[in-house]
């Protein structure tokens, strides 16, 4: 499992900005079985992790707490799962992050990023056109079990009558998805003919 160290944050509000500019990024832990908390995350470190994992990646958060009684520091242990963050609609650098508390021995629901492999022979042979009708899908599953993304054969498209459904996707062992089986994930469309390219141009 992953692990990211944080500290308790004290600074909010306003002072926030300065937090940034620090290169510390604020977030809030919550989730069963716990008060939420605010922290501040060193700002590189989370992103080389997130870049790497992405959003619902199980991480081990270590939230490191100073124990003024006994002058010395102390450090807690959560399993949680990386929300989407928030981002500078300007520079689309990370501004807040959310981390999920989540109980190992119990099952969530989260969505999961297609990762589609290969190449349609319907498409490099017949000239056919790729439609992905799905780029995430939403799975339920122990949060040890849960993959950074689940991965799409798509070699085994053929012929334009080929589709690959929900139910045709291998999920890991002791997961299941929560969709409608005969959801249509990817499939190929005939090209067009030069009367339809010529109608559409109308």
């Amino acid at each position: 499992m992953l692990e990211l160290n944080v500290q308790p944050r004290s600074a909010k509000g306003k002072k926030v900005k300065k937090l940034r500019r620090e290169g510390l990024l604020p977030g809030v832990v919550y989730g069963p079985g716990i008060e939420s908390f605010i922290v501040e995350v060193p700002y590189r470190g989370f992103a080389e992790l997130y870049n790497h994992a992405g959003p619902g990646t199980l991480v081990n958060l270590k939230v490191e707490k100073e124990e003024k009684k006994q002058d010395k520091t102390s450090e807690e242990e959560f399993p949680v799962l990386i929300q989407e963050p928030a981002r500078d609609i300007l520079t689309d650098k990370f501004i807040h992050v959310d981390f999920y508390k989540v109980r190992l021995d119990k099952s969530i629901r989260v969505s999961l990023p297609l990762v589609f492999e290969g190449e349609a022979p319907a498409v490099q042979e017949l000239g056919g056109i790729l439609l992905k009708n799905a780029y995430d899908i939403e799975i339920e599953g122990l949060p040890l079990k849960l993959p950074k993304e689940i991965t799409v054969d798509i070699s085994i498209l053929k012929s334009f009558d080929d589709k690959i459904l929900l139910e045709n996707i291998t999920l890991p062992e002791g997961t299941e998805s929560l969709g409608e089986p005969d959801q249509v994930i990817v499939s190929v469309a005939a090209p067009r003919t030069a009367e339809e390219i010529e109608a559409l141009e109308e």
